[in-house]
């Protein structure tokens, strides 16, 4: 109804259109709901005036095709075939090079690709032995050093967490 083809078959305005709605939640069928051509045409109107304006949609009458005579087929002569003379060879020059072979430049490109690869994998590679090396050498007196401390009674054990503490806060 609200999306009806026909101006006349859709809501006047938006109360008419809530209505509307209203009605088909509640399970009214709308007014003419039982027409055949309810919110559609079934067919369309043809103008009772057409004027010039019309005249370029028109459709044009049907005409007859045009009559046509058929002329007897001539007798064609057969054709002469003309000797024809042979492609004249240039003697090769010796002093011109052979073109170099050509390669493909997809190939140029992918051994390009392949070879950059390798070397910033390289590159990688080389970085981490030499970070492993800096971190082994390093033998600072700040590093933290673990210990196991066993001890038989409290007051060893806090003695010797005592002594490892003055050890590395010299």
């Amino acid at each position: 109804m609200a999306l009806a083809i026909d101006q006349e078959g859709r809501p006047a305005g938006a109360p008419e259109l809530a209505e509307a709605l209203q009605d088909g939640a509640r399970g009214v069928s709308p007014v003419g709901a039982d027409r055949p051509n309810f919110a559609t045409s079934a067919s369309t109107g043809l103008l009772a005036d057409q004027g010039p304006e019309t005249a370029a949609t028109r459709l044009s009458p049907r005409q007859a095709p045009p009559q046509t005579t058929r002329a007897a087929p001539r007798r064609a002569e057969p054709r002469r075939a003309e000797p024809r003379q042979a492609p004249r060879r240039v003697a090769p020059n010796d002093n011109r090079r052979p073109a170099p072979p050509r390669r493909a430049p997809e190939r140029e490109t992918r051994r390009g690709f392949s070879f950059m690869a390798l070397l910033a994998l390289l590159a990688v590679f080389a970085v981490v032995v030499i970070a492993a090396v800096v971190i082994s050498d390093s033998t600072t007196s700040t590093a933290v050093h673990y210990q196991k401390i066993i001890a038989r009674d409290a007051q060893s054990a806090i003695s010797q967490i005592q002594s490892l503490v003055k050890q590395y806060t010299k």
